[in-house]
């Protein structure tokens, strides 16, 4: 009996042989697999990224104010920031409505029950003074050194936990950060601003607004954070405006 014939190649497949580079094959190529040999390492991209929810996004996030004040509204779901808001904190209303209904909706997409959140430039400050200040003169400083004259201080993180035991809420996210936002205002603009011009002095009034995060939230001047919101706006119109020319 003479023996079978080898399996062949599918058509449209290459054939895998150890040591095959994958980089070098075109993006979607089918890898076919001879029978007793091992296939190429399969790659497991891991769950998705979290994302703050569009109840977190709806956020409109000053630091001009308490919690309990005008200081936060929500915008409507298609999240243009000059359409029309809702006050987060309604005084008017009773107590048991006196924050808005996103209050206890999920921060995430996908619920948590806590969460470990930095401020972008206090975490930054420490580590973008080193590299303007130590790094450049590492041949005459012990650079390995822990602190520094005139270093800037690091910030803990704040801990966010769920009050109801099974997701953080928004109202949890705003609870948890905002009293330290505001504590630390005039320090997030310093960080901002002194590793640019040593000269900045914050001003007080100046007001700031908040984009929400994951692990980190970002406070800028409204003006830039205003300028970023309308054109994701904008952007964002546009590509419905695509899609429904692509439909009809």
């Amino acid at each position: 009996m003479s023996a079978p014939d080898p399996p062949r190649t599918p058509p449209g497949a290459v054939r895998w042989y150890e040591g095959m580079d994958l980089a070098e094959l075109p993006e979607g190529q089918v890898i076919w697999v001879p029978p007793g040999l091992v296939g190429p390492p399969i790659y497991d991209p891991g769950p998705p990224p979290n994302m703050i929810s569009l109840a977190g996004r709806r956020l409109y996030w000053t630091l001009q104010g308490p919690l309990a004040s005008s200081a936060i509204s929500v915008m409507a779901e298609d999240l243009n920031p000059d359409g029309q808001r809702e006050l987060y904190y309604r005084p008017h209303e009773p107590a048991a409505t006196a924050w808005h209904p996103i209050s206890q909706e999920s921060i995430m997409e996908q619920p948590v029950t806590s969460l470990t959140v930095t401020e972008y430039n206090l975490d930054y400050w420490q580590d973008g003074w080193y590299d303007l200040n130590i790094e450049p003169n590492s041949d005459i400083l012990d650079a390995d050194a822990d602190y520094f004259p005139g270093m800037p201080p690091k910030f803990d993180p704040v801990v966010v936990s769920a009050s109801n035991g099974q997701f953080v809420t928004v109202h949890d996210y705003l609870s948890a950060l905002h009293p330290w936002l505001m504590d630390h205002r005039m320090l997030i603009l310093r960080a901002k601003y002194e590793l640019i011009d040593e000269s900045f002095v914050p001003d007080p009034d100046q007001k700031m607004l908040v984009w929400p995060g994951e692990v980190c939230v970002f406070a800028d001047v409204e003006e830039e954070w205003l300028d970023r919101l309308r054109l994701n706006f904008e952007q964002q119109r546009q590509e419905q405006r695509e899609q429904q020319q692509i439909a009809g």
